[in-house]
């Protein structure tokens, strides 16, 4: 084997070597971020579906919120309503009772969505309280995109404008995430809960 042809093989050699090493590079960038979005995905299903199912048994929802690390400033119609939501869940079926129940309170604060819940007694005292527990992280709503959206049984969407009643007796919300999973990457996801006890 001749010099010439020892550097020509191994110039071969090397060129498919950078070749496969870039494939696999490549594939493996490619299944990463595929497993991202996934994941990104599941954990914003997840948030939101505990989120829906809680606010569909709402009844109803309030109209002044706790203040909280969930709702730093409290909350109150209409500059509260986008990002924090705060309702009860009574728990006994019987007409006019309002205990068991739970009051839940949810909020976005610096990107974190948070949750309180105070679980009270048949006699309306706390048995159990938590608050600030964090639900998602990584949100970047945009301004425009507000966390929770309000809709009348006609499925108009309410504005600020609207009464506060209004809002207190919306048939539905919407809850939409701008999740930011990796750099420069994100997702969107929505959910809409029909409040089934919500009559005022």
């Amino acid at each position: 084997m001749t010099v010439v042809e020892l550097v020509v093989t191994t110039a071969l050699l090397l060129l498919f070597s950078v070749t496969a090493f870039n494939f696999l590079v490549s594939a493996n960038n490619t299944t990463s971020k595929a497993t991202k979005d996934t994941q990104a995905e599941n954990d914003a299903r997840i948030a939101l579906r505990q989120m829906t199912e809680d606010i569909r048994a709402a009844d109803p929802i309030t109209l002044t919120y706790p203040t909280s690390s969930t709702c730093p400033s409290g909350a109150s119609y209409p500059s509260g309503y986008a990002n924090c939501l705060s309702f009860t869940v009574v728990h006994d079926a019987v007409a006019g009772q309002t205990c068991p129940k739970s009051v839940i309170t949810y909020g976005l604060v610096s990107g974190t969505l948070k949750r309180d819940d105070a679980e009270y007694d048949s006699s309306c005292t706390v048995k159990s309280s938590y608050t600030g527990k964090t639900v998602l992280s990584g949100i970047v709503n945009p301004s425009a995109t507000h966390l929770f959206r309000f809709f009348d049984s006609s499925g108009s969407e309410l504005s600020s404008s609207a009464t506060a009643s209004a809002y207190q007796s919306a048939a539905s919300v919407m809850v939409t995430v701008v999740l930011q999973y990796q750099s420069g990457a994100t997702i969107t996801v929505s959910s809409t809960a029909a409040l089934r006890n919500n009559r005022v």
